[in-house]
């Protein structure tokens, strides 16, 4: 009777191969983690280039004004509403609906609830952007930009804040809008980290592995660790004169940074 030539796995053999294996996705799955990441940053990144271009073509359209970060309308009340915002979608004729598209639902690249209780996601929303059960805008504008205050009762416009991109002297320094990550729509130089809304201000959020894209007036689009936004944190006061916030004359101050 010939022997069996099979020989079969003994029961250490098979667990050294699994702890082999074991290691090996441990290195690996980080690496695919980090590339699956940066796939998501590339993307989002895309689409503030496609902002990028619609904001250059309204300026185009409305005598080179910037888009502004907030505008009275003839609809305008006191307070703070969505529908005046510059990245509003609800209307076609109103900021970038024309060159986007109309959405139905708050402003672009938003997700949240609607009031039959289904979620919605509006166009441009950045692939990063984590659902929480409550309307998160995902992109937040500046605040220098906010060109509708509520005085004594009534809506006025602040002339001074809107702006001709041409006036600019830095208009690659000016940042424009970059990435939120709650119901807030503006960012200011001292809540760039925290917060405050007492004037409607939320932070920006740095969501790709600690950096964050930004889109500027004249256009570009780039990412940004924390450490390379201007803001209180990091400048104090001096940021608020700088030409990454200032408009106008005030970029003739010395800050550039």
């Amino acid at each position: 009777m010939r022997k069996s030539n099979n020989r079969f796995f003994t029961l250490i053999e098979l667990l050294v191969v699994i702890a082999i294996i074991a290691v090996l996705a441990g290195m690996l799955l980080p690496a695919l983690s980090s590339a699956r990441e940066q796939g998501k940053s590339v993307s989002c990144l895309s689409d503030f280039k496609q902002l990028g271009l619609a904001c250059q073509l309204y300026s185009n359209d409305n005598g080179d004004y910037l888009l502004p970060t907030e505008l009275k309308f003839a609809d305008s009340s006191t307070g703070n509403s969505a529908r005046h915002f510059g990245l509003y979608a609800g209307l076609e004729d109103r900021y970038l609906a024309p060159y986007l598209g109309v959405h139905p639902y708050a402003t672009y690249g938003s997700i949240g609830v609607a009031s039959n209780g289904k979620i919605y996601r509006t166009p441009m929303l950045c692939p990063s952007l984590q659902f929480k059960n409550v309307t998160i805008n995902g992109y937040i504008m500046t605040y220098q930009l906010k060109a509708k205050e509520n005085s004594s009762g009534s809506a006025v416009l602040i002339a001074r804040k809107v702006v001709k991109i041409g006036s600019l002297k830095y208009p690659s320094d000016l940042f424009h809008i970059s990435e939120g990550n709650s119901n807030c729509l503006m960012v200011d130089w001292d809540t760039v980290y925290t917060p405050d809304l007492n004037k409607a201000c939320g932070s920006i959020d740095f969501r790709h592995r600690g950096s964050a894209n930004l889109l500027f007036a004249d256009a570009h689009a780039e990412s940004r660790v924390r450490s390379n936004v201007p803001c209180k944190e990091h400048q104090g006061t001096d940021s608020y004169y700088c030409s990454f916030w200032s408009t106008g004359k005030a970029q003739d101050l010395k800050y550039r940074f």
